[in-house]
């Protein structure tokens, strides 16, 4: 284990968070975080370093919020 994943995992059990915690789950976070924004697919795809726009989508289809827009 890293030291990262070390720092990460105490950081996580000092919060009070009590399911395993991992260093990756910060990358995810901020893709979840760029999505729930509006941010742009393809942006997001790049500033994650995804080759395929298949492993970004996951990040938009979690924000129902999303979709309102088209409605109003």
């Amino acid at each position: 284990m890293t030291i990262a994943h070390k720092i990460i995992r105490d950081y996580a059990k000092d919060a009070g968070i009590e399911f395993p915690v991992h260093f990756h789950m910060l990358r995810h976070s901020c893709g979840f975080s760029l999505g729930k924004a509006g941010m742009n697919l393809e942006d997001i795809q790049l500033y994650l370093g995804h080759q395929m726009i298949q492993n970004t989508v996951q990040y938009r289809k979690s924000n129902p919020e999303n979709f309102k827009k088209f409605f109003s």
